[in-house]
């Protein structure tokens, strides 16, 4: 990579040691309490037990993608998982040397400072300046970092197991800055057409259909690595031209300010993996603030170019991130009815970007944790659970906020019922 005339390497943002974030943090919190004494929830050999593996080096406790739980895996193969995967793709990525990544620190921290003085008084609120502003002057660790879920349900027998990067973002430099990118498109991601919130209010989208009895099918797609495979220039421009070409139907978005925020979020992808530091060339990130929200309103921007042709054809189209789900009213010509169904899947694979893969149209379908069945033109809904769902609910006694010990029952009641 050749920085840009001006860079200066600042010696601080190479070579300080990032801060023990996490134990200023514990610390500080320590204060607020006062300890007592209590009685343990784990006996004395299992409070051993986990003491021991927290003190071994060679380990790592890592989670399990879907939401499966906690694994452990050597710190080694840990490593060898994420180079493999992904961090060795020349395409994806590039990994800096410590002169770039300080050139690239800087040259980001005068870009947003950049945009807090163009924008300070004709986009941002003062509460959102301050934020970003607050940020940026207190920031010492300028880059997310990188950790992997691993995707045990899809490990196959005698191959690696699989894995997902996730970049970790409080903290970093970007991070203010991507929340408040993310506010501004969550309105237009919402308005559109094709936008499914959770299961909750696709089952009230549902109920609302007129389905004949006959001649209707069910199916879904899924995206092949959504955030990676996400055109950044092609995504940008797209994205760029729908703000400016709508502003009527979302007053309240700050046009430039967001187009100009969101480039240098997308284009500023960069994340440290134990000592080294890469920057992503393809795709957004996952586990930056706006990512789902982006690849939300790109894809429904392109949404919006072929959906019209399938009209007749489409009993309903919805789409939650990388999951979509469909109603296809069949064809009387059977031929007509398979050629125009391939024209449909083509077109969701053209221009984009993006690879999609589509179930079997059936009369039942899993879709957002919700099995789906139409019966002579009435669709039912019931819980579907993954064979691997370990149940790890929230326990009563934890300190989470208490509405959210309820609203997992309700939610589990709403795919339901």
């Amino acid at each position: 990579m050749h920085l840009p005339s001006g860079f200066k390497c600042l010696p601080w943002e190479i070579s300080k040691l990032y801060p023990p974030r996490m134990t200023d943090f514990t610390q500080k919190i320590n204060k607020l309490f006062k300890q007592r004494r209590a009685t343990p929830n784990l006996l004395p050999h299992e409070q051993r037990a986990l003491d021991d593996l927290q003190s071994q080096q060679d380990l790592l406790i890592v989670p399990l993608d879907k939401n499966q739980g906690p694994t452990i895996i050597e710190r080694r193969e840990y490593i060898e998982t994420a180079m493999r995967d992904h961090l060795q793709d020349p395409q994806s990525y590039k990994r800096l040397s410590p002169l770039e990544a300080g050139g690239l620190a800087h040259h980001l921290r005068s870009s947003i400072k950049q945009f807090l003085e163009l924008h300070k008084t004709d986009s941002l609120s003062k509460g959102d300046a301050k934020f970003i502003r607050f940020h940026l002057k207190n920031n010492l660790q300028p880059f997310c970092r990188l950790y992997l879920t691993m995707k045990v349900h899809q490990k196959s027998p005698g191959l690696p197991c699989p894995s997902r990067p996730i970049v970790s973002c409080p903290g970093s430099l970007l991070h203010p800055l991507g929340v408040w990118v993310d506010s501004q498109l969550q309105v237009v991601a919402k308005g559109m057409p094709s936008y499914i919130q959770s299961s909750f209010t696709l089952k009230q989208q549902l109920s609302q259909l007129d389905i004949p009895p006959h001649g209707i099918s069910l199916g879904s797609a899924d995206a092949v690595n959504m955030y990676g495979n996400i055109p950044q220039k092609r995504c940008l421009r797209v994205i760029a031209k729908y703000l400016r070409d709508n502003t009527h139907l979302h007053p309240e978005v700050k046009v430039e300010a967001t187009i100009q925020a969101l480039n240098l979020v997308m284009k500023f992808n960069i994340f440290t993996f134990g000592d080294m530091t890469f920057l992503q060339k393809k795709g957004i990130a996952m586990g930056t603030p706006p990512a789902p929200t982006v690849v939300t309103t790109y894809y429904a921007i392109e949404e919006n170019r072929f959906l019209p042709a399938f009209t007749n054809r489409l009993g309903f189209y919805g789409r939650y991130l990388d999951d979509v789900f469909y109603i296809w009213n069949h064809h009387p010509d059977p031929h007509m009815d398979s050629l125009l169904l391939q024209e449909f899947k083509d077109a969701m694979n053209a221009r984009s970007g993006l690879t999609w893969t589509f179930t079997e149209l059936a009369q039942a379908v899993d879709f957002l944790d919700v099995a789906i069945t139409n019966t002579s033109g009435v669709l039912t809904t019931t819980l579907h659970e993954k064979p691997q769902n370990l149940h790890l609910h929230i326990p009563p006694h934890s300190a989470h906020a208490p509405g959210l010990l309820p609203g997992m029952v309700f939610v589990t009641l709403f795919r339901i019922y």
